[in-house]
């Protein structure tokens, strides 16, 4: 259970995860440049940045500098970064950075973690850590549920959270290569990474095509972008909230030209109109599950070889709601839809 809980566990067994292949594909392109620091002030990058993580950096300089190893407990293969100083007392390991396939090397990676251990007394290791990260993030309280023990700080995107767990009755595979982890305070960071708008893409919002209200409602507010990580999937596509976006929020919209795609479901997304491959309506009936359509939004892979990416651009609680602007958005873009059969909502 603790190995499915971790933050490195992502992608496991996977043969392409060695090290020597990742370093391949890691430096298969150039590197380029950092993409833009995010808002000052934030109390838990500033951290980081005092501990000398660089958690700017894209993924492949990171794999380039400190090298990709398999984890000392997990099955995983990370990039382990060492900070100066330690981010708490009794780090087990460096904080590290999971390794998978189809991570963007020009991209940050957004997140880290590690194990801190000081004694065998669990509850001591997790009081220890918020003691040691009280000053430059503040006093938070420990909460504790089902023998869980949980703190963690928040500061818009990014977060740090400290979490221990009851010692589990099953044999552990994890917990039989470090016995330590049982009663280890587990730590793990979100940056809340998401790039800045480039000055092509400002262009594009100044001068932007609606082409419809998203019918997902209520449309988000920058404030509340503000607060929302991005996943890991949609970082190559995600903005940094802008003010230059206020206006397109509650909209589908398309740059001059159809050189873009635009649209905020979750995160503020901008696509290029080379990687739309097409749409797709997905239609459920009202089963043991409400229905509802879905439209979406399949794209051409970053590289050869990777997962093609699938973003939402809205939702519609009738399974009819999409149909339409899923075909108005194919001949906007020249791009096939695809409208599925109608599926039961099981």
């Amino acid at each position: 259970m603790a190995e499915a809980r971790a933050a490195w566990f992502h992608g496991q067994d996977d043969p392409r995860l060695s090290a020597p292949a990742m370093l391949s594909w890691l430096r298969r392109r150039p590197a380029e440049a950092a993409p833009p620091a995010q808002p000052p002030g934030n109390r838990i990058h500033a951290l980081l940045d005092a501990v000398g993580l660089p958690w700017r950096t894209p993924r492949g300089r990171l794999a380039e500098r400190f090298g990709t190893v398999p984890h000392p407990a997990y099955t995983q293969t990370v990039i382990a970064v060492p900070t100066v100083p330690p981010l708490v007392p009794g780090l087990l390991w460096p904080l590290g950075a999971a390794v998978w396939h189809d991570a963007p090397p020009d991209l940050p990676a957004i997140s880290f973690s590690s194990v801190a251990w000081l004694s065998a007394d669990a509850g001591a290791n997790i009081r220890a850590c918020v003691a040691a990260l009280a000053g430059p993030l503040g006093t938070v309280q420990i909460v504790e549920s089902s023998g869980v023990r949980r703190a963690q700080w928040r500061d818009g995107a990014a977060a740090l959270t400290l979490t221990t767990w009851p010692e589990a009755r099953d044999p552990n595979p994890a917990n039989q290569r470090e016995p330590r982890l049982a009663q280890a305070c587990h730590i793990a960071i979100e940056t809340g990474f998401r790039q800045g708008l480039s000055a092509r893409e400002r262009d594009w919002l100044a001068h932007a095509v609606p082409l419809a209200e998203n019918p997902s409602r209520p449309p988000p507010t920058l404030e509340a972008l503000q607060r929302r990580p991005a996943a890991e999937a949609m970082l190559e596509f995600a903005r940094s909230p802008d003010t230059a976006m206020a206006l397109l929020l509650g909209r589908i919209s398309r740059a001059p030209a159809t050189e873009a795609l635009i649209f905020c479901h979750g995160q503020f997304c901008m696509v290029p109109a080379e990687r739309l491959e097409g749409f797709s309506v997905e239609r459920l009936l009202p089963a043991k599950g409400s229905g509802g359509a879905t439209l979406l939004a399949r794209l051409s892979p970053a590289r050869p070889g990777w997962l093609p990416p699938v973003l939402t651009l809205a939702s519609d609680p009738s399974p009819d709601g999409l149909t339409a602007l899923g075909e108005r958005l194919a001949a906007e873009f020249a791009r096939p839809c695809e409208i599925s059969p109608y599926a039961n909502d099981v």
